[in-house]
This record gives structure tokens, sequence and C-alpha cells, in this order.
């Protein structure tokens, strides 16, 4: 198509829309055609669009998919509907069977879906390293286990969350 992309409009089309190739496909289409389509811009930035320029023309398109972004406020309030426990509850100090559970969940989801190192899970869920090291590794152990309940919360809950992005 002769569309030359400097390297920064590239890379920031990569990492914006890294959740789907597809996506990265449709913003790319989507470029193309808006700076093609837009009149009010001078030959020479058509020939060859900066990333801001990109970033301005795909403004909407960033946008929603920033809301697909998984993060882990969406991993806390998914796990804590799933089990029925208050988000506060979930990420407060209660020790009870209700709230750890689920807590451990929410850590080891955050860790594996969301490569957060342990430091950062711990400051979220106000936890040092240790215990939420300590949870992930239980979360696991537990999910080895034939016929586990936590193997069907955890095939739920990750369902939930995939729905959640891919829509």
């Amino acid at each position: 198509m002769n569309f030359p992309l400097d390297p920064s409009v590239s890379e920031y089309l990569i990492q914006t829309f890294s959740s789907h190739p597809k996506a990265l496909c449709r913003a790319l289409e989507a470029l193309v055609l808006r700076i093609h389509l837009r009149e009010d811009l001078p030959e020479t930035e058509r020939r060859r669009v900066s990333q801001p320029l990109a970033a301005s023309v795909l403004e909407d398109l960033v946008s929603k998919e920033a809301q697909k972004e998984l993060t882990p406020s969406k991993v806390i309030q998914v796990v804590a509907a799933h089990y029925g426990v208050p988000v506060n509850d979930l990420l407060g100090k209660s020790q009870s069977r209700e709230c750890a559970l689920p807590r451990q969940v929410a850590m080891h989801l955050c860790r594996e879906l969301l490569a957060m190192p342990f430091t950062k899970i711990g400051d979220l869920f106000t936890r040092n390293h240790s215990t939420v090291m300590t949870s992930c590794r239980q979360v696991k152990k537990n999910l080895t286990i034939q016929s586990s309940d936590l193997q069907q919360n955890m095939s739920q809950i990750q369902h939930t969350l995939h729905d959640m992005i891919a829509s």
C-alpha cells in the first residue's frame, strides 16, 4: 500500500493493541484509512505518520482497547463476585476461610495472568511478598489435586475474565 510507518508508530501500535492480533490489524487498517481520508492533513504528514498523529487518529480505538485490558482490579472484582465476597473483605485483613481462599486465588491469578511481581501483589492486598508467595504456592499445589473444587472454580473465573476482555 506504500504507507510508510515511522518505527515509533509501529512500536506504539504493537504495545497498544497487543491483546489480540486482530485488534492490531484493525488498528492498522483504521490508521491507514483515517489518514487517507483526512483532507486537512498536509501531504508531508500523510506520507510520514508520526506517533502523536497516530495516537490522535486512533484515540477511540485506544480507549476501547484500554477497557479490554486485564487489570488487577478486574481480577479482584471477578474473584470476589465468584465467591460472593465483598471486594473490601477480599482486600482486608480477615483471615476467615470465606475471605482467605478467594484472596489466595486472586493473588495467584494476578501472578499467573498478569505476571505481577510478588511485592506489587503484596502492596495491592496489603500483605508482604512472602505471604503472597505462600498463597500462590498453596493455590498451585491445590490445583494439582484431582477433582478439586478449586480447579472448577479457577476454570470458571478464568472463563469469566476471558469473556470480559474478549467482548
